[in-house]
């Protein structure tokens, strides 16, 4: 997928282009083979990820489950992009005051 949207930007000439859900810092290496890369972790507490997961009340969430994709997403190394952030948004409140600190962070880029 990270190839598909990547291969779309640089023939469209597209910038900037916001990628969700890198996994892998090789996703992040091949999009800086092509131009700059700020890579953005949201971070929640275990606990509040957890609360909103079983908020949404789907017949596959649990607690054991929520704890099975952590675990599986550390050991596939989601955690080494989450650790080598360039900056961080502490997504702990709304929509709203997520996407204003992501705002922050861009605008001081700028």
């Amino acid at each position: 997928m990270t190839r598909l949207v990547l291969e779309t930007a640089v023939r469209e000439r597209q910038s900037p282009v916001f990628i969700e859900g890198m996994r892998s810092w090789q996703e992040i290496e091949l999009i800086r083979q092509h131009g700059q890369a700020l890579v953005i972790a949201f971070l929640a507490p275990r606990a509040l990820r957890l609360a909103r997961m079983m908020a949404r009340a789907r017949a596959d969430d649990s607690e054991s489950g929520f704890d099975e994709r952590d675990r599986r997403e550390i050991a596939y190394g989601t955690a080494i992009p989450i650790a080598l952030a360039d900056a961080y948004v502490l997504n702990t409140g709304t929509i709203a005051d997520a996407i204003r600190q992501l705002d922050e962070i861009l605008s001081s880029i700028a």
